[in-house]
C-alpha cells in the first residue's frame, strides 16, 4: 500500500493493547488527539479500533460488564470522534473510519453486549456522515468478518477450540475461509486515502456477505 496515505497523519486507536480502555476516559482521549496534533501539526484520518468482546448471554451480562463493554467499543468511539472533529473541521477535510462488526447488525446470543455497541456505532456513523459532510469530513463503517484476531485466538482457545477446529469452521463461511487482517487493512488504507473522495456514510462488508443474510446456526462457534 504504498504512497496512498503521503503525507497524512492519521491515528488509529487499538494499535496497543489497553489503549482502548484509555480511550473510554474523556481527559486521555482528549490528550491523546491534541498530542498527536501537536506533534505532527495536523491530524487527516480517525480509525476507531479499539475493541473488546468478551462472551455473555443476556443472563450472564452483569451491569458492570454491560458498562464496560459499551466503553470501550462505543465510548471511546465517541470521544476520539469529539475531540478529532474540530481538528479536522478546521483544515475543512478528514476521514474517520469506525471498526463496526457483524454483531453491529445482528449479534449472536453470547455478544449481546458488543452487539449493542457495534450497533450504536453504525448509528452514529450515520448521524456523523451526514452532520460533518458540510464541513467535508467523512465517516464510514467497516465490518471485517470472522477474523482471527489475538484477541479473538484467545477466547476461542479459552474455549477449548484448537487451530484446526477454527480452520474447519472457517470452511463453512461463503468463500471456505475466514478474513484476514491484511484484508480489513486494504479496506480502510482506501477510505482514508482521498481515492474515497466521495464515501461517506458507507458500510463496507469485507465478510463475504454474512453480513447481507441471517446468521445461521451454528455458523461462527464460541
Amino acid at each position: 500500500m504504498p504512497n496512498r496515505l503521503q503525507d497524512k497523519v492519521v491515528l488509529i486507536t487499538g494499535a496497543a493493547q489497553g489503549i482502548g480502555f484509555a480511550c473510554a476516559r474523556q481527559c486521555q482521549c482528549a490528550a491523546l488527539i491534541e498530542d498527536t496534533v501537536r506533534a505532527h501539526k495536523k491530524l487527516d484520518g480517525l480509525v476507531n479500533n479499539a475493541g473488546w468482546f468478551p462472551r455473555a448471554t443476556l443472563e450472564q451480562t452483569t451491569t458492570d460488564l454491560w458498562e464496560e463493554v459499551l466503553h470501550v467499543n462505543l465510548r471511546s468511539a465517541f470521544y476520539c470522534c469529539k475531540y478529532a472533529v474540530p481538528r479536522m473541521r478546521e483544515a475543512r477535510a478528514g476521514s474517520i473510519v469506525n471498526m463496526g462488526s457483524i454483531c453491529g447488525i445482528q449479534s449472536l446470543p453470547n455478544l449481546v453486549a458488543y452487539g449493542a455497541a457495534k450497533g450504536g456505532l453504525l448509528s452514529l456513523t450515520r448521524t456523523l456522515a451526514g452532520a460533518l459532510a458540510e464541513h467535508r469530513i467523512r465517516v464510514n463503517y467497516v465490518i471485517p468478518g470472522w477474523v482471527f484476531t489475538e484477541g479473538e485466538l484467545a477466547i476461542q482457545k479459552g474455549e477449548g477450540r484448537t487451530a484446526e477446529d477454527l480452520r474447519k469452521a472457517g470452511e463453512k463461511l461463503a468463500f471456505g475461509r475466514a478474513q484476514t487482517p491484511q484484508e480489513t487493512a486494504y479496506a480502510v488504507v482506501y477510505l482514508l486515502s482521498d481515492e474515497s473522495a466521495q464515501v461517506t456514510g458507507t458500510t463496507l462488508h469485507l465478510d463475504a456477505g454474512a453480513s447481507t443474510l441471517p446468521i445461521q446456526p451454528g455458523t461462527y462457534p464460541g
